[in-house]
């Protein structure tokens, strides 16, 4: 994909000379079907090229030095991003004072989408280059699709509209607060699951079928490689990326704004300090929207530009820069939430809510169905 389009291109060529993986080769023609007007991608040379530089031959001490070290800290990223989202998820289910908040679940489902990156994305990727051919060729051929999909398409798509699910849940809270009122019980769970499910579901129907549909079919002789239709492939990384990135850099800052001027009043339980949300939604774009970002527009300018020249190696140094850039993203996130006090208290032990009655109780019995949390911290 970004490549010339004829009947002898084939996409993930080994890569060799001054074009960094981006130079092409010829395919036989008895290789060739009905699409042969098509490019061919192999998805075993794509995603065994590493992510930095590749070396063909022998290397002298320094590059093998150089390049466990990155392998090796690939790995401890990985062991970092699992761990420390863990810890987060643990917290706050242990907590009963953050797991009854739909907000604290909701950035559990945001957890749960990064750790597709410690889980499977960086550790399946350290395989392909470190331990190739290990498996049966047909469950080594669909590893290597599936990682293609989720990498390239799916976690960058569920990861934006879990996040979104969050910014539309605090939206609609300060909303209901700068009103004066307050969603029902079953209401508010009920939006909670929409946006914990939404994600998942719709990036899956979203991209699968796109997937499946850029591959026009098999070439013949070879285990892995598929004639594909690049503008499937670029719409997919289109919608996974474009449409939850505006609604994110939209609506976080607009639910910022609407928490700096409600009431200092308020009736949700517990409440959250007023102006606590601006923060959040702009630490929330610079890292979900602007780390996605450097990824999203050097592998759009790959499949869309024609480039054979010896600087267009440059784009391999982009997209290995884009990928860090995500990696760093998502061993950062589980420190974003520290900024909501709630989370900071019940990570120290420190609450400092009172059980205050409720104005529109009739006063003549009690429950506990007439009482509700106010942080006092406010």
């Amino acid at each position: 994909m970004g490549e010339e389009q004829g009947s002898g291109s084939t996409i993930g060529a080994e890569p060799s000379g001054d074009h960094g993986g981006l130079n092409t080769t010829t395919t036989p023609s008895h290789m060739l079907d009905g699409y042969e007007n098509l490019q061919v991608y192999d998805f075993v040379k794509m995603t065994s090229v590493d992510w930095d530089k590749v070396y063909d031959g022998h290397m002298n001490q320094l590059q093998f030095i150089s390049w466990n070290g990155l392998n090796i800290g690939r790995l401890t990223l990985a062991i970092w991003i699992l761990a420390t989202h863990l810890a987060l998820i643990l917290l706050m289910v242990a907590k009963g004072s953050l797991r009854s908040q739909p907000k604290n679940v909701l950035i559990i489902n945001v957890s749960l989408t990064n750790l597709l990156m410690g889980v499977f994305i960086i550790p399946t990727k350290l395989h392909f280059i470190l331990g190739p051919g290990d498996l049966q060729e047909e469950v080594e051929c669909g590893l290597r699709m599936g990682w293609t999909l989720l990498n390239d398409y799916y976690q960058v798509c569920v990861c934006l509209l879990a996040v979104l699910g969050l910014v539309l849940e605090r939206l609609v809270y300060v909303h209901t607060e700068r009103r004066g009122t307050s969603l029902t019980r079953c209401a508010t769970w009920l939006n909670c699951a929409l946006y914990f499910l939404l994600p998942w579901a719709l990036s899956a129907l979203l991209l699968v079928p796109l997937f499946h549909l850029a591959l026009a079919g098999p070439v013949p002789g070879e285990p892995c490689a598929f004639r594909v239709r690049d503008s499937y492939f670029l719409a997919a990384h289109v919608l996974s990326f474009l449409p939850a990135a505006v609604a994110v850099f939209v609506a976080a800052p607009l639910a910022g704004l609407l928490d700096c001027v409600r009431s200092e009043k308020c009736t949700s339980t517990p409440s959250t300090p007023r102006g606590e949300s601006l923060l959040i939604a702009v630490l929330l774009s610079a890292l979900t929207v602007f780390g996605e970002t450097p990824y999203f527009v050097v592998r759009v300018l790959v499949m869309c530009l024609e480039c054979d020249d010896a600087f267009c190696s440059r784009f391999q140094q982009g997209v290995t820069a884009g990928m860090w850039l995500r990696i760093a993203k998502a061993a950062l996130m589980p420190f974003l939430w520290l900024v909501y006090s709630d989370v900071r208290d019940a990570l120290l032990c420190r609450f400092r809510y009172k059980r205050v009655k409720n104005s529109a109780s009739s006063g003549c019995e009690e429950d506990e169905d007439d009482y509700h949390l106010v942080n006092t911290r406010m």
